[in-house]
């Protein structure tokens, strides 16, 4: 490092030293200040303190004399205990309805003090003789809701209850009647309690039982007016569709089952059909083709004997006996037709007992057929008009249903209320032999011997205080507004320094002296009466207990 730059580094750490010792001298040259001006307001408080002394005994003995008049005040307190704890809540969990003990106490605690039982206290314990107005009445009430105390926890399930009173008797007896209430209303809340929550719910139920036969009368109409279409309590329309279809194509087999019958009935006695044993019809019904019928066989079978079907005579003869057949047959279903409707035409007695026989039979087949049409032609019907409605049923189901809900809906909360209803009165009648809470009172309320306020000792200290501080700061504005210069550090403020020659004695400073300490010696006289007084008041409070003015009753 070069000199230069050495050179300049001491200057500048010579400057900045510079610099902060005139900074620490303005620094104490302000604090110096401040203290000076602190000297100067106590010198100029002590200059007036005849002011202090005025204002201190003003106060002091108005205010020691109001502390003293003011009236004893007694307190009266009650301590219980409440025992939530029982063996019956344990076993009527789930039958009837409990409240939590715990809780009720709380609440009652907390709720016990409303405007209406306060105005009973009142009345009940002669407060209310002291307002004879109704504005006093009004005063007296609400300030019952601060003084009595009603204090306590769930945790200890201990609670007290305080008032305090300038009489004694009157604050046990506001106790001893807010205590009353409190075990009343809390033994008896359970009770009111259920009852009217049984009265409410009787209530609804009736209104459930109305809700019920409204509904019920509603599905009743409703199934009336529907029941066409709400076949098979309202089953599904495509599986009575498919029901109908079903019993339909079983009528239709049945009648084809009764066609056929007869049929066969018919085929047993008409040539050519095979009987019983395959061979040919079991009777052969007789007409008047029958006996040229065997003469034109007979004779062809001869003819055949001698010639070959080619013969002119043998062709002509076939011819002849087809057309005689033919005839044969349609004589033959004449007469089993008129058999079939009653009528017998038989030749002989075999074939009369036959055709009667076959008669009988047609005819209850032919019965069973026409009630089976009947059958057919009502599903047919019941088919149409499902086919025709199917569209309407699913609404008619849909609205069915709707009204079975809301039934079952209400059904069931009327089932509830009505459960409801049986625990509300086991629990009313479990209140009347046992309590859900026991009381326990562990101090009773009684007359106080000794009063518990006004805090006096707080209220003399407090008048002191403000009496002294009332008289510094009347004398600081005197001071302030006519001061007087107390030494050369005062004038100094005044006038600076520089301005100050020299001090000159004053030529009677001893009779000034002397005449301070005489003044000095008055003010600390009567601050010493001061605090006397105060402290024989407070010794008083503390001792006895009570106001020193019994003393000049």
């Amino acid at each position: 490092m070069c000199e230069m730059c050495h050179a300049l580094k001491q200057r500048t750490a010579h400057v900045g030293y510079g610099h902060y010792k005139e900074c620490e001298n303005m620094r104490n040259r302000t604090l110096q200040g401040k203290i000076d001006q602190a000297k100067i307001a106590l010198s100029g408080v002590w200059s007036k303190k005849r002011f202090i002394l005025a204002p201190a005994l003003i106060i002091s003995l108005l205010g020691w004399t109001y502390v003293a008049t003011m009236q004893n005040q007694y307190e009266s307190k009650a301590r219980i205990y409440a025992d939530t704890d029982s063996i019956l809540n344990s076993l009527l969990a789930g039958i009837a309805v409990q409240e939590d003990a715990k809780e009720e106490v709380k609440i009652t605690s907390r709720t016990l003090l409303s405007r209406e039982v306060r105005e009973d206290i009142a009345k009940q314990s002669d407060l209310h003789l002291s307002a004879p107005t109704e504005e006093d009445f009004d005063r007296l009430v609400e300030s019952l809701k601060d003084k009595i105390v009603i204090s306590g926890s769930t945790s200890t399930n201990v609670y007290d209850i305080s008032f305090t009173h300038s009489n004694p008797k009157m604050s046990k007896r506001v106790v001893d009647i807010t205590l009353k209430k409190f075990l009343d209303d809390s033994t008896g809340k359970t009770r009111m309690n259920a009852s009217a929550a049984q009265s409410f719910l009787v209530e609804q139920k009736e209104n459930y039982v109305t809700q019920l036969n409204q509904i019920e009368e509603s599905i009743a109409i409703f199934r009336q007016e529907n029941q066409d279409l709400l076949m098979n309590n309202g089953s599904g329309v495509y599986r009575l569709i498919s029901e109908a279809q079903t019993n339909l194509a079983k009528i239709d087999q049945e009648i084809a089952s009764r066609q056929a019958q007869i049929k066969g009935m018919k085929s047993r006695f008409l040539p050519g059909a095979n009987g019983i044993d395959g061979n040919g019809p079991e009777i052969v019904v007789e007409t008047p083709y029958d006996q040229r019928l065997f003469s034109m066989q007979d004779r062809l079978d001869q003819l055949q004997l001698r010639y070959t079907d080619l013969h002119p005579t043998i062709v002509e003869l076939k011819g002849a006996i087809s057309l005689l057949k033919e005839q044969q047959r349609k004589a033959q279903e004449e007469i089993i037709s008129s058999a079939s409707s009653g009528a017998l035409t038989a030749s002989s007695q075999q074939q009369a007992n036959a055709l009667q026989t076959f008669s009988l039979r047609i005819s209850e087949l032919s019965s069973e057929i026409d009630m089976l049409t009947v059958r057919k032609k009502e599903a047919e019907e019941t088919i149409a008009l499902l086919q025709k409605n199917r569209t309407l049923i699913p609404a008619k189901e849909a609205e069915l249903e709707s009204l079975e809900r809301e039934h079952a809906k209400t059904k069931a909360t009327f089932d509830a209320l009505v459960d409801k209803i049986h625990k509300a009165e086991i629990s009313i009648n479990a209140d009347k032999d046992t309590q859900n809470v026991k009381f326990k009172i562990i101090e009773a309320p009684r007359v106080a011997n000794k009063p518990v306020g006004p805090p006096r000792v707080i209220f003399y200290t407090a008048v002191l205080i403000l009496a002294l501080a009332t008289g510094v700061v009347l004398a600081f504005v005197m001071s302030q507004i006519s001061p007087v210069i107390n030494g050369a550090t005062h004038l100094n403020t005044l006038i600076g320094r520089s301005q100050i020659i020299g001090l000159i004695e004053h030529t009677e400073s001893a009779a000034m002296r002397r005449k301070g300490r005489i003044k000095a010696a008055l003010f600390f006289g009567v601050l010493l009466a001061l605090i006397g007084i105060y402290a024989a008041l407070v010794g008083h409070d503390i001792i006895l207990g009570e106001s020193p003015i019994k003393w000049f009753k």
